[in-house]
């Protein structure tokens, strides 16, 4: 029995021996890594500039090694030294990409000024769709016409609105989910079970084609892959909040794997009908489903199979005559902002020796309902507080203050894509060709032409042929060459009739035709500095088509058609990469030639009684600069930095027509919504190894509502805040937007809204407070 003690002892006294535990870490690439926190048994040590450390604790202890640009990584202390390697965690280093492009491309290498929303960082968010980032994106803006973002400015180029007869279908900033084309219909922008978000600045005609003259949005969804996973999100707001998520991954066979998401969110939209008395009138009614598959097969051939499904009814309630602070609104015919988009991909890659072809089909369908209360009140509110009743002069004219204003409108499309890549030993050759088909129908019923029409039916059809062409080139060990070259051809039959439901008169019929092609240049040179930096000389040059002016009363033929609008834009980038930081630098000049200006003018007293007219100016230029610092400052806190700053200027523009209507635009100013500068400053601090802190600062400077008028928002500043607890894996985040309550302008309008029948200035005010609680669960089992 004594010996039975002693030997107890004896083990007890070397499985508590201290041992100093001497190792290096280094990433997957050799590299050492500074600043890792070593911790076990109550002790803590720090990695070196060489990679090495040194730590006491006790042999067969657990030792843990935290870095917060590296996933975590835990031994058992039984040797005295050891070698550790980390795989990176964050988008600080070298293996970010680019997917959208003619070939996926490292972020570093990529000549474009490029902002990248990842997965760690949508991950950790707070909120649920893009609306949630667009203004920390350098020289990044939206105008709130709609219950969600759908026209976007990028550097100060971008619609603000696309009412029926107010010009063609084509926008200066694209917009897609994977290979769905969604350009001025984005309203499936949900973050949820997305791989990342690309923002591409500038032209990006010889990519994407005629609707990216000023940029490009795309959104990377996740790839099957061969584990069995299941993502789950649960996520409760304030105004009745709620948003469920599925993401099911399922590994079929050693050749099939497919991924199902599934996500539904809706909200009341923080605003109170007082006539009606109910407080969901500003809706958010949401649902979204993707299904992706994907198929390898041994000949290295691999085909995705993907099929979008939405459906979008949210309330558009959040307009007011008198401006009130506190989200009353007044409105008695509700608006709608509606939405439902079907579309099936097929993309196949067949892998030829070094070469690829791939090949991309895609056909959507979408349907849209956009209504709303002309005159944003009803006939009590007109009555009570501007007297306006059967007394007053007007009334045989309109009767009731009261007009409502709905299009229907349907957009079916068809574009098949063929991309040769030839990979040579110093080069590389792309070939593609191009085809897509797209009609847009318009049902539109209001108080149209100064009461000439009440009901519009129009109708576009689009044949566009394309080829492209571009060479990738090693010139030596440091510099690198790139040429690009699109021709586009494009065909434009448009249709319409208006006529008055309430005459005898025979409806208005006209017939237009356009037929253009253009050219896009890219030329791009990049100079490698080092390992880690690479400077980038481009020249790129823009085209977005020119169209119909759809006024049917219009009979001035010289501004029937407005002319299609070019750029020439000059770019300096500098990039730097590495494990502790990143940096991104980029100055622009834009010289834009004939650029398409969109004006209006209110006819009569009616508050939806416009004219609208696209036309060019002479000339006119964007310039300014994109800066983006990221930073690890130790193993805990994260900071980063985007900054955008802008200068914008057009021609003026002075146009009468019949003697009662001025569109005019002054110029000399900047142009619509095209701020100054914004910034925004992110800052991320692991306050335990399981706890993190995010709190983030978005500043925006002033600007122009409208071109028509020189009206402007005033510049704000918002706070978001947000707490990550992880438990194995389970992830809560607690977040908070807007956490000051500011009150700013998302878009403005000046104009003739009630029976004073004085202009006055509009806003569509920011949803106030907004905080929740989000449950994330991953389930992941076994590997085939």
């Amino acid at each position: 029995m004594k010996k039975t003690c002693l030997i107890l002892f004896l083990i007890n006294i070397a499985l508590s021996e201290t041992i100093y535990v001497n190792g290096k870490i280094t990433d997957t690439n050799g590299n050492p890594i500074e600043a890792a926190e070593i911790i076990s048994n109550g002790n803590a040590s720090t990695s070196g500039n060489d990679g090495y450390f040194t730590i006491k604790t006790k042999l067969k202890s657990d030792v843990n090694i935290t870095h917060i640009a590296y996933e975590d990584f835990n031994f058992i202390a039984t040797s005295t030294f050891v070698d550790v390697i980390l795989n990176s965690s964050t988008l600080i280093g070298d293996e970010v990409y680019v997917n959208s492009g003619f070939t996926n491309t490292k972020l570093k290498n990529s000549g474009s000024s490029i902002s990248i929303i990842g997965k760690n960082k949508l991950k950790n968010s707070q909120g649920n769709n893009i609306e949630r980032y667009l203004t920390s994106i350098s020289n990044v803006s939206w105008a709130g016409s709609t219950s969600r973002p759908k026209y976007i400015q990028i550097r100060g180029i971008g619609e603000r609105r696309q009412y029926a007869g107010d010009g063609n279908p084509i926008f200066s900033v694209g917009t897609s989910y994977d290979d769905v084309d969604l350009s001025g219909i984005g309203l499936p922008s949900f973050l949820f079970d997305l791989n990342q978000i690309e923002v591409f600045k500038g032209p990006q005609s010889t990519m994407f084609g005629s609707n990216s003259m000023a940029g490009q949005i795309n959104y990377i969804s996740n790839e099957p892959s061969k584990i069995n996973e299941s993502n789950f999100l649960l996520e409760f707001g304030n105004d009745n909040q709620l948003a469920t998520g599925l993401a099911q991954n399922l590994n079929i066979s050693d050749n099939f794997s497919s991924r199902v998401t599934l996500f539904r969110n809706s909200s009341n939209g923080f605003r109170k009908n007082l006539y009606y008395d109910v407080n969901n009138t500003n809706k958010k009614d949401e649902s979204f489903l993707y299904f992706k598959n994907k198929m390898s097969s041994v000949q290295n051939s691999t085909i995705y199979l993907n099929i979008l499904y939405t459906k979008v009814d949210n309330g558009f309630d959040v307009w007011t005559p008198d401006n009130n602070d506190n989200y009353s609104t007044y409105s008695d015919m509700i608006g709608r902002d509606y939405q439902t988009t079907i579309s099936p991909t097929l993309k196949t890659i067949s892998k030829i020796n070094n070469d690829e072809i791939i090949t991309i089909s895609n056909y959507s369908t979408n349907n849209m309902i956009y209504s709303f209360d002309g005159d944003w009140a009803n006939d009590e509110y007109w009555s009570e507080n501007f007297n306006y009743n059967d007394t007053d002069p007007y009334w045989d004219t309109y009767g009731a203050w009261s007009f409502a204003d709905s299009t229907n409108r349907e957009r079916k499309q068809f574009s098949h894509e063929i991309r040769l890549i030839k990979n040579l030993k110093k080069s590389q050759n792309i070939f593609g060709i191009y085809y897509k088909e797209m009609t847009e129908k318009d049902d539109r019923e209001a108080y149209l032409y100064g009461g000439k029409a009440t009901n519009y039916n129009g109708e576009f059809l689009f044949k566009n042929y394309a080829f492209y062409a571009e060479h990738n080139m090693n010139i030596s060990k440091k510099i690198f060459y790139k040429l690009t070259a699109r021709y586009d051809d494009m065909k434009i039959d448009y249709k319409s009739s208006n006529y008055d439901a309430w005459s005898l008169d025979p409806p208005n019929f006209n017939n237009f035709n356009l037929q253009d092609y253009f050219v896009g240049i890219q030329s791009l040179l990049k100079y490698v500095i080092c390992e880690n930096s690479n400077v980038f000389l481009g020249i790129k040059r823009g085209y977005k088509p020119g169209g119909i002016n759809q006024d049917m009363f219009v009979n001035d033929e010289n501004v029937r058609f407005y002319k299609p609008e070019y750029n020439i834009n000059y770019e300096l980038t500098y990039k730097n990469f590495n494990e502790m930081n990143s940096t991104e630098f980029t100055l622009f000049h834009m010289i834009r030639k004939d650029p398409q200006v969109n004006l209006y003018a209110q006819l009569t007293s009616n508050p939806v009684d416009f004219h609208y007219l696209n036309i060019n100016a002479e000339n006119g230029y964007n310039s300014g600069f994109e800066f983006f610092h990221q930073r690890s400052i130790n193993n805990k806190l994260n900071l980063s930095i985007s900054l955008g700053y802008l200068m914008t200027n057009i021609d003026e523009i002075n146009y009468t027509y019949e003697e009662t209507s001025i569109y005019r635009y002054e110029g000399g100013r900047e142009q619509a919504h095209a701020p100054n500068y914004n910034l925004s400053l992110t800052s991320n601090y692991k306050i335990f190894d399981n706890l993190i802190a995010t709190i983030e600062f978005t500043g925006v400077d002033s600007y122009y509502f409208s071109e028509n008028n020189d009206f402007k928002s005033d510049p704000y500043n918002l706070f978001n805040g947000s707490i990550l607890y992880q438990l194995d894996s389970f992830d809560v985040i607690f977040w908070g937007k807007n956490l000051t309550n500011e009150k700013y302008a998302l878009r403005g309008f000046y104009f003739a809204l009630d029976p004073s029948y004085e202009n006055k200035q509009f806003f569509h005010k920011s949803n106030p407070l907004e905080f929740g609680i989000t449950l994330k669960y991953n389930l992941k089992s076994s590997q085939k």
